[in-house]
């Protein structure tokens, strides 16, 4: 068997490499990073295996078009191709530069898109072929302050899920899709982050080994939708059973306490346009190394899912059963929109997230010269209808400047429409 396999150099496409060449594959192995990447393919070949490293930019047709030539020419053809590369992007979502989600996007979705169409080619050709796109948990349940990340990663299980209907009628070609939870790999090191606070892996977190077992299965029995993990189970389990509400704070709430340190973390692109040197390696070091110490932890937090799953589903039949009245708007107090905790000044900008401040974004920082207008103005409310669905107290359709639903034209934010049970409206004003 001959396996082709982007972002081979760390996490799980490292794992994925050294399992197959564990099984005896001849390996086409991909990444920006040329040392690291020659450093697996040496050792896939030790394992057993025989491994080419080809340096390649996933964000680059020509760079992808290129690798399929190469494992033709050295092996005849490839069975297996598995699309794995990506990097991750933290902040809020106006606040990231949209330059730097384009690069997100070229890297995460449109490599996949390459590396699919050159697999595709390659296996109506010969009549058979495995294409693995690995994609995330957050393709199922979304998250909060990575957006274009889980876009990306929505957009990948949609592509898989398409793609496998438009070749339907080709019996020995299968496209599958990996969802993993999360993993202990280098990527939360790597990626970029705007969000004032250095990045961690939310518990619980499992080794990457596990997910390179469930590609290689695949290749043996294809499935259209897999899932690595019980976090990704029962999350999704969660999503369909609690009321949106419900479960949309409970993630907020999570991914703000587990997802980030308290440490302050200046602005910083990660790997997004470059390949970082350190951390290439198939873990991230978020688990110790007998991983058995954290299946408590594990057992723990799925027990806990199950049970807020469970209470979400009583507290919305009772709400269907027992309608509470809507509270007067004087009687209720709102925080802010996006409550934040005050940062020291930033060394390398100069800057702090603060109520009136615009942060000019430079290359110093790590950035592109993109002007940020940061949080922490104060909200306007005014009471909206009983029907709690809209901010306008005339039309019920939108809001008025006075209302506090629309930012001033200097503040550069809109306004956002809060209906829940006492139907008010608030606005970010400057």
């Amino acid at each position: 068997m001959i396996a082709v396999i982007t972002g081979a150099s760390s996490g799980i496409g490292r794992a994925t490499a050294f399992e197959f060449a564990r099984r005896g594959y001849d390996l086409v192995l991909a990444a920006r990073f040329g040392a690291g990447l020659e450093e697996v393919a040496q050792e896939c070949n030790s394992l057993g295996g025989r491994a080419l490293a080809i340096p390649t930019d996933v964000a680059k047709e020509e760079d992808i078009n290129a690798l399929a030539a190469q494992a033709r020419e050295s092996f005849g053809g490839f069975d297996v191709w598995v699309n794995n590369a990506a990097v991750g992007l933290f902040g809020h979502f106006e606040e990231i530069p949209t330059q730097d989600i384009r690069q997100l996007m070229e890297i995460n979705l449109f490599g996949y898109i390459y590396g699919a169409r050159a697999a595709i080619r390659q296996f109506r050709s010969q009549g058979y072929g495995t294409l693995i796109n690995v994609s995330s948990m957050v393709a199922l349940v979304g998250q909060p302050f990575s957006i274009p990340y889980t876009t990306s990663k929505f957009a990948i299980r949609g592509m898989s899920i398409s793609l496998s209907q438009e070749l339907a009628d080709e019996e020995d070609i299968h496209v599958c899709c990996v969802m993993p939870a999360v993993i202990d790999t280098p990527i939360f090191q790597h990626a970029g982050n705007y969000m004032g606070h250095a990045v961690k892996a939310p518990k619980p977190v499992i080794p990457a080994k596990r997910v390179a077992r469930t590609i290689y299965r695949l290749t043996k029995k294809p499935q259209e939708q897999v899932t690595v993990g019980n976090m990704s189970r029962m999350m999704r389990f969660q999503r369909l059973v609690s009321p949106a509400q419900l479960f949309d704070k409970y993630m907020q709430k999570m991914i703000s306490s587990q997802h980030f340190k308290r440490k302050p973390s200046r602005p910083y692109q990660g790997n997004l346009y470059e390949p970082l040197t350190n951390w290439n390696k198939v873990n991230g070091g978020w688990l110790p190394e007998d991983s058995s110490k954290k299946k408590g932890t594990t057992i723990a937090a799925v027990a806990g899912l199950a049970l807020a799953g469970a209470l979400g589903a009583v507290y919305y039949s009772r709400l269907k059963n027992h309608p509470r009245p809507a509270t007067p708007s004087s009687a209720r107090t709102w925080p802010p929109a996006h409550p934040e905790p005050s940062l020291q000044p930033d060394p390398i900008s100069g800057t702090h997230r603060g109520s009136t401040l615009e942060r000019q974004q430079n290359n110093t920082a790590g950035l592109h010269g993109t002007t940020i207008i940061a949080h922490g103005s104060t909200p306007g409310t005014a009471a909206g209808p009983t029907s709690g669905i809209t901010g306008s107290t005339s039309t019920g359709t939108t809001g008025n400047p006075t209302s506090g639903s629309t930012g001033t034209p200097n503040s550069g934010v809109t306004g956002t429409h809060t209906g829940g049970l006492g139907g008010e409206t608030k606005g970010l004003g400057a």
